[in-house]
């Protein structure tokens, strides 16, 4: 059974960063770990941040000096199915598309994949290959991380208070 929390859905990245510099503070934005977690008792939010709808969170865009920039709301199933993906970066295409079932893909997140900091993420190694950056925003500013240093061990992130991944 699911403990009571407070649902919140911030209209902006300020308004998410202040709310998760509270204790208890958790950001949904596929969900799928987030409520499997919640189920088994293995957390126990007292907030819940929907951070799903928040526009600059959104998207796959070429940039002018040839990278790809991916935001972490982007599900595996747009990142295994994006012509620019498959074109230019198959194996993570690949990756996204063997990630669970379909209706998982449908929900769940690039940034939430790497944000639980499982060795077992689908799509964690293959960033890494691609020598692919984090950007995580928090109450200081923006930071840029290799996803190696990001990434640092089973269950952990060098995520801070307050921060989260664009």
């Amino acid at each position: 059974m699911l403990r009571s929390f407070d649902y919140i859905k911030p209209a902006d990245v300020t308004e998410v960063v202040s709310l998760l510099q509270q204790e208890g503070a958790y950001i949904l934005s596929g969900g799928t770990d987030l409520i499997l977690k919640m189920r088994e008792a293995k957390i126990r939010p007292k907030i819940v941040v929907d951070i799903k709808e928040l526009p600059d969170f959104k998207g796959i865009k070429r940039l002018n000096d040839g990278s790809v920039w991916v935001v972490s709301l982007t599900t595996m199933k747009e990142l295994a199915n994006n012509p620019l993906i498959i074109n230019h970066y198959s194996a993570l295409s690949e990756a996204a598309s063997v990630m669970g079932c379909y209706e998982i893909r449908v929900r769940a997140t690039l940034g939430g994949n790497i944000c639980n900091g499982s060795p077992g993420a689908e799509t964690g190694s293959v960033l890494a290959i691609f020598n692919a950056s984090v950007e995580v925003i928090g109450k200081n500013g923006l930071r840029v991380l290799p996803i190696e240093e990001f990434m640092l061990g089973p269950g952990r992130v060098a995520l801070e208070s307050g921060e989260l991944v664009k």
